[in-house]
């Protein structure tokens, strides 16, 4: 049945396609039918004339896609269901062919946006795994560090004998250095040069070893540099006036080793601590109540 031919707003109702009609819908039937398929290569082949297009363009460049194919025998259909249960597909008029075509050059942009999202979170992925990958063999490497003491007897035996307390921390000191002097020594040197002009020193020389750094007090990151409170045990190996750089993490807590140590200097049990030299406008604290950080005086070796 034929209405209005000559019409571009009437339809054409029929129960057969051919293989070249375009067909409304979605699935496996308009993905593979081949009118669909040459549709699509038609869609993309205009995309950069459609993109460039100024919008009062962007018409001329459908309409000049809707009347190639029409003119090959191709006729843009669309599924009809009846109150009977029954079905039929439908030839659409032009205005409605040329929305569709527009709707498949927007589908294009979706596309696109879409794959540039997935690769974009595939990247974001490949960084996280990288990144708790180096963070597992940081703490791996540096978990002898994390305590000086084995367990509660021996710690309890030290307190009552300094003597064994003073020679039980310079076995561990004498374990520890190679391990500092190695691999963390690396760490130091690649870590960047912080910006107020305090530089890192060439080498790690007399680096005793790991001191702990509560978690609590700063947000550490491997290569930052610091002063940092320290247990009184380990107030003799690091006096004030000299940084921490920290080089890995353990159950919490980040170990710090002194880029200049002196040996045979001692300080004061309660030591300053800074923050991070990397986060200038975070405020640093010391026993005289300023915020600033002092001159440097004594650089070591």
């Amino acid at each position: 049945r034929t209405t209005g031919i000559n019409n571009i707003f009437s339809t054409t109702e029929t129960n057969e396609y051919s293989e070249k009609d375009v067909l409304f819908g979605r699935g496996g039937l308009t993905n593979h039918h081949p009118g669909n398929s040459i549709y699509r290569q038609v869609i993309e082949e205009n995309k950069p004339k459609f993109d460039a297009a100024r919008h009062g363009e962007k018409e001329a460049v459908m309409r000049h896609i809707y009347t190639r194919l029409v003119e090959t025998g191709a006729k843009f259909r669309e599924k009809k269901k009846h109150a009977d249960g029954t079905s039929h597909w439908e030839e659409v008029t032009e205005k409605r062919a040329l929305a569709k075509i527009r709707h498949r050059f927007e589908d294009f942009d979706n596309i696109r946006r879409r794959k540039e999202r997935q690769a974009n979170n595939q990247q974001s992925r490949r960084k996280k795994k990288a990144k708790k990958v180096h963070c597992d063999s940081s703490n791996e490497k540096y978990a002898n560090l994390s305590d000086t003491t084995t367990d509660d007897e021996d710690a309890s035996g030290q307190e009552d004998n300094p003597g064994v307390h003073q020679q039980h921390q310079h076995q561990n000191q004498k374990q520890q250095q190679p391990v500092l002097e190695t691999g963390l020594s690396s760490m130091l040197h690649a870590a960047p040069h912080p910006s107020n002009g305090v530089l890192l020193p060439e080498h790690i020389n007399n680096v005793p070893f790991g001191l702990p750094l509560s978690h609590m007090m700063l947000p550490p990151d491997v290569g930052d540099i610091y002063r940092a409170p320290i247990q009184s045990e380990y107030a003799q190996f690091l006096p004030g006036g000299h940084e921490a750089a920290v080089v890995g993490s353990q159950h919490q807590l980040y170990y710090v080793v002194p880029t200049l140590v002196p040996i045979g200097t001692s300080s004061p049990p309660d030591l300053p601590f800074f923050l991070s030299l990397r986060h200038p406008t975070m405020p640093s604290f010391f026993p005289d109540g300023s915020q600033s950080l002092p001159e440097q005086q004594g650089r070591g070796p």
